[in-house]
């Protein structure tokens, strides 16, 4: 491990996530036990690292002399209570990074920011400062928490990518993490694969609803289709369903990444138990 390359920040968060039934956590509530009001209070510790991490080089374009930049920020995941996160961390390094490797969060970061064959720049050597400039390229990877309760966690992972062009690269998605089952919610395991009709259904009036048009004129608000596809990229944010779709996938780089929320009540008939348990009340 390259210790100048990281920036490790530990982030230890105690009584993080309260489950409160009836009313407020009061401060110092005992886990498991009932406040002076009656209400259970449940306190579960939440332990996570702020791994940061940048690196610079000067190259060779093939025409100039140019510079590369590779950064990653990652809101690591230690502890969520007594949940079994194991999954859960090597989806997220699986979705950041685009490996399964056995290796620790800090070194798949450090290998991130330090290996620069792949880029075909001609890079040379490390530079301490980058003069932006038309040729300064650049790579960087956000993770980060989003949405947390006592039945899921739900993070936002960030990639972009500026090589050249008229403007960079950005790929972004959610995903989801049920504590109980040891999963990441996906189409497969949120829905009953004979009843995506009613998916597909409510994904369209959720997004004509959103672009403020009639169900099937989604081209009248810019979509490249009349009726969107069921995004694989879903999450749960504030209890709604999310579909994800990435810029280009359905409509012009000019509009952005879209997020097509659907409550669960539109699709109901289509949870699968696990859905249903993970959305229920």
């Amino acid at each position: 491990m390259k210790h100048h390359t990281l920036l490790n920040i530990a982030l230890a968060v105690a009584a993080g996530a309260a489950i409160v039934a009836g009313g407020c956590a009061k401060e110092g509530a005992a886990a498991g036990k009932s406040d002076e009001s009656g209400a259970e209070i449940s306190v579960q510790k939440i332990e996570s690292e702020l791994i940061s991490a940048r690196k610079s080089y000067a190259g060779f374009n093939g025409l100039d002399s140019c510079t590369l930049t590779l950064a990653a920020t990652i809101e690591w995941p230690e502890q969520f209570g007594s949940a079994e996160i194991a999954p859960l961390q090597s989806a997220l390094k699986d979705a950041a990074f685009g490996t399964l490797t056995p290796k620790g969060i800090k070194e798949v970061v450090d290998s991130f920011i330090t290996e620069t064959d792949g880029y075909d720049l001609g890079i040379s050597h490390s530079v301490d400062a980058v003069v932006p400039s038309e040729r300064s390229y650049e790579c960087s990877i956000d993770v980060r928490r989003g949405e947390l309760t006592p039945k899921y966690v739900t993070y936002s992972i960030a990639e972009v990518t500026y090589l050249g062009g008229a403007h960079p690269m950005t790929y972004t998605k959610s995903m989801t993490y049920a504590f109980e089952q040891h999963e990441i919610v996906s189409i497969d395991n949120l829905f009953n694969a004979d009843k995506m009709d009613v998916v597909f259904s409510a994904v369209n009036e959720a997004a004509a609803a959103q672009s403020g048009v009639a169900k099937g004129e989604l081209t009248k608000a810019g979509f490249f289709e009349d009726a969107l596809p069921v995004s694989p990229l879903v999450s749960i944010d504030n209890g709604a369903i999310v579909f994800h779709y990435n810029r280009y996938d359905v409509a012009p780089y000019s509009m952005g990444a879209v997020d097509v929320t659907v409550w669960p009540y539109s699709v109901e008939s289509a949870l699968s138990p696990f859905g249903k348990l993970l959305l229920g009340d």
